[in-house]
């Protein structure tokens, strides 16, 4: 028996930009939510759904770099370049903890650069199924957690909030890890406790936001990043520049 191609992450991300059509049919098949969407993607030539969305970009007369760019933005809500430069250094490592995972773009691309058979643990409480938040985060990161398991990584999610004694807790029983990334709550008190909470378990630790308009994460990144050994990627293309840093616990990069 073949069976289909897996889908790429761009194929997937595709998908999800035409969740926004929601409630809308075109070619007589709705655009769902994101894990239907997913389902369906899992089987592109049996499903026709990669055809479906070349009509509709068409029809729609859209600009396919630029509609690839913004797909990458909503699943992530990340800068691709900034993220790119992350990646490099998440590359090859064995553990990860995400604080702050959303629909789970960025922990998918992550997970995509560990070794082979690596222990992620994701930390969020995402929102539940129903309007304003129509586009299933809670589903649609429980199925990234399914996908990145079927990788081959142990893959933990913690539905729970990050600040909460218990939570730091259970954190703390499947560490330690190799690299941590902070993008959960933007104020500058709750980057400070994530922080607090989580660094002593990572030996790299990333932020999110740190050039961006959340001005409680640029505030918090400004008065440690002189402390430790770091990187900052902060993009020059001129769009959408929010900014990673990078803080390097043992001194090496």
């Amino acid at each position: 028996m073949t069976h289909a191609p897996e889908p790429t992450y761009e194929e997937i991300g595709m998908c999800y930009a035409f969740t926004f059509f929601k409630d809308v049919e075109k070619a007589n098949i709705p655009l769902l939510d994101v894990p239907r969407m997913i389902d369906l993607v899992q089987y592109p030539p049996r499903s026709g759904i990669m055809g479906i969305i070349s009509k509709i970009i068409t029809d729609q007369n859209v600009n396919l770099d630029d509609f690839r760019e913004n797909v990458m933005f909503l699943l992530t809500e990340q800068n691709e370049d900034e993220l790119i430069q992350m990646l490099s250094v998440v590359k090859g490592r064995t553990s990860l903890l995400e604080i702050g995972s959303r629909f789970g773009g960025t922990l998918a691309r992550m997970a995509g650069v560990l070794a082979q058979n690596s222990r992620i643990v994701s930390v969020d409480h995402p929102m539940g199924d129903k309007d304003p938040y129509p586009h299933h985060p809670k589903q649609c990161l429980e199925r990234t957690a399914e996908r990145l398991r079927s990788a081959g990584h142990q893959c933990t999610l913690i539905d729970a909030d990050s600040q909460s004694a218990d939570t730091v807790e259970k954190v703390r029983t499947l560490g330690p890890f190799d690299f941590g990334f902070i993008d959960a709550d933007h104020s500058y008190e709750g980057v400070k406790k994530d922080w607090e909470n989580y660094a002593p378990l990572c030996k790299v630790m990333g932020f999110h936001d740190i050039a961006g308009d959340d001005l409680g994460c640029v505030r918090f990144w400004n008065e440690i990043k002189g402390n430790y050994t770091h990187q900052e990627f902060i993009s020059t293309n001129g769009k959408r520049k929010l900014g990673i840093g990078i803080i390097f616990h043992d001194g090496a990069t």
